[in-house]
């Protein structure tokens, strides 16, 4: 039985074949996906091309015991490989840059007062980023050469991935929210300090589960001054 640790759908696309290779069709396979269920455990098991798969989500059954099951951390044990290998081939050089990586051209979990923010980020010397506009090899560069973060929570912030070890981020996120902590988790494996602050969420309507943040920028700003304004 295998285990397997997905923590974004990033780094999913990159879901080696050595992993691959070591499913055996006639043992039952879960993978611990966190919040990606739905269409992505159906691309996922697309993608390992098994039909008769014995498949299960384990956060989709809190009732299912394992035992006997070889723990794969896909996300951390050949990553780490993976970073040196694109920083090499992409001549990516570590920096001392400070990035704001935003969500406004996302259709949710916005930050609806971030031009507040901007603003004194900006003043702070930081860089204002829309990671959507750049490829794959311009995201790791800016990445590598960044050595402060700061986000709401998404996608963007995977690219922590590539900073230095000892590297801050500041994850802006639901109050509400104690299960998802894929980004915390990646930075005790990376060496990375790893800072939050809880928003609150604003429903996008009565029909939907999406939804923006606001948070109290005066707040952000005293706890986090000396990472904010750090030279």
């Amino acid at each position: 039985m295998f285990l397997y640790n997905l923590v974004d759908n990033f780094l999913m696309n990159d879901f080696t074949d050595e992993v691959i290779k070591n499913i055996n069709k006639d043992n039952p396979v879960i993978f611990d996906v966190g919040c990606f269920i739905g269409n992505y455990s159906r691309k996922l098991k697309k993608k390992l091309n098994y039909k008769n798969l014995n498949f299960y989500l384990f956060d989709a059954n809190p009732n299912l015991k394992i035992k006997d099951f070889k723990y794969i951390n896909e996300v951390f044990s050949n990553k780490i490989e993976t970073k040196n290998f694109y920083l090499k081939k992409y001549s990516a050089s570590y920096g001392a840059d400070k990035i704001y990586i935003s969500r406004r051209k996302s259709s949710r979990r916005k930050l609806k007062n971030e031009d507040e923010l901007i603003k004194i980020l900006l003043n702070n010397n930081f860089k204002v980023l829309d990671m959507e506009d750049f490829d794959f090899k311009k995201q790791v560069q800016i990445s590598a050469k960044s050595k402060i973060m700061i986000s709401t929570h998404g996608a963007g912030l995977t690219n922590l991935m590539w900073m230095k070890k000892q590297s801050s981020i500041i994850e802006i996120r639901d109050y509400k929210d104690d299960t998802l902590n894929p980004y915390f988790a990646m930075c005790g494996c990376l060496n990375i300090k790893y800072y939050c602050y809880f928003a609150k969420k604003n429903n996008l309507s009565n029909f939907t589960s999406h939804y923006d943040y606001e948070i109290d920028i005066k707040n952000f700003i005293k706890r986090f001054k000396k990472i904010i304004c750090k030279n």
